[in-house]
C-alpha cells in the first residue's frame, strides 16, 4: 500500500498548473524515460509539451536511479547549454 501511494504521489506531484508551465520563458530541457518504474513516460512528455519551446530528450534505459546514466545526462545538458548559452 505504501509503494502504491508513493507511485501515485510521484505521478501527480508537484502539481503545477498548465498555466504556470505556460508562463516559463527560459529554455527548458526535459530528460524523459520510458523505463522509470515510478514516473510514467506520459508525465515527462506532458511536462515538455506544456512548457513553451521546451526540448524533450528521451534517455533509453534511465530509471529512477540516474547514477548509471550520469554520463548521458551530462552530455545532454552540455549540448543544451551550448545551444542556449
Amino acid at each position: 500500500e505504501v509503494v502504491k501511494q508513493q507511485r501515485r504521489c510521484w505521478a501527480t506531484e508537484p502539481d503545477v498548473s498548465p498555466e504556470h508551465l505556460a508562463a516559463i520563458t527560459r529554455p527548458v530541457l526535459v530528460l524523459s524515460t520510458a523505463d522509470d518504474p515510478y514516473i510514467p513516460y506520459e508525465s515527462f512528455h506532458r511536462l515538455a509539451n506544456e512548457i513553451p519551446g521546451a526540448r524533450e530528450q528521451l534517455l533509453d534505459g534511465m530509471t529512477h536511479d540516474i547514477v548509471p546514466q550520469l554520463g548521458d545526462i551530462s552530455e545532454a545538458i552540455a549540448k543544451f547549454a551550448d545551444l542556449h548559452g
